[in-house]
């Protein structure tokens, strides 16, 4: 039996003018996979539902057997690098210290001026 480390199955999002429909795959361990397909095929959709960056309409996504929404600390132990800048709704500024925000001396004086604005949240 080979052991996978990510298995996607029947992963479903539906937009408007796009579906994604019903998507199966899986990687077993010490493989390693890339999307190609052109523009607008659902290679981003696919990467941001299995990150559970985007809500998924429908399929079951589990990295080493977990699924991420039910499994927060898997978060921490996957890498991915994006040709833009994708947070999770998690990592909040405060949680993060404010340093991706401003630099450290600004922090304090800031901080409750963010926090009155709603920019950074608990």
């Amino acid at each position: 039996m080979m052991d996978n480390i990510l298995e996607v199955r029947n992963l479903t999002k539906q937009y408007a003018d796009f579906t994604l429909d019903h998507a199966s795959f899986s990687i077993p361990k010490g493989t390693i996979m890339g999307l190609i397909g052109e523009n607008g095929a659902g290679k981003s959709t696919t990467i941001n539902a299995i990150l559970d960056l985007i809500h998924k309409d429908d399929g079951t996504v589990t990295f080493w057997g977990q699924e991420l929404s039910s499994a927060k600390q898997l978060k921490e132990d996957i890498g991915v690098v994006f040709d833009g800048i994708n947070f999770y709704e998690t990592l909040t500024l405060y949680r993060s210290g404010c340093r991706c925000y401003m630099g450290c001396r600004d922090v304090q004086t800031k901080l409750p001026y963010l926090f009155k604005a709603g920019a950074v949240k608990e």
